[in-house]
């Protein structure tokens, strides 16, 4: 019994050091669209507009954020200002990191 409450407590360690390594590393660059999706829909709540990874369709389950507005974001002020800019009737291709709700763009690759 003892020994399978150690082996339990240090599986428990691992884990627990695991998480909070996987926790504490960045997110990886990747290229992202921000703005218009092309999504068609028949009624509300529509994804008109997001943020998806550009290796994937605009689709729903693909969608990383979706809003009237962009989400928060971090970056050089004069891309940020065009990303924003295009996000309503464009979409913009961007390098940039992703994580939780906050993109970090760090360059502008063109439009979709």
């Amino acid at each position: 019994m003892t020994r399978r409450v150690s082996m339990l407590f240090a599986a428990m360690a691992i884990l627990t050091a695991t998480g909070r390594a996987a926790a504490i590393t960045a997110a990886p660059s990747t290229q992202l669209k921000v703005g218009r999706t092309e999504i068609h829909c028949y009624k509300n709540p529509c994804p008109w507009n997001g943020v998806w990874p550009a290796s994937r369709a605009a689709h729903p389950n693909n969608l990383l954020w979706s809003g009237p507005t962009p989400p928060p974001m971090t970056g050089n002020a004069a891309d940020l200002a065009r990303v924003r800019s295009d996000y309503l009737e464009g979409c913009t291709l961007v390098e940039a990191r992703f994580s939780g709700r906050v993109i970090a763009v760090e360059r502008i690759i063109g439009k979709c």
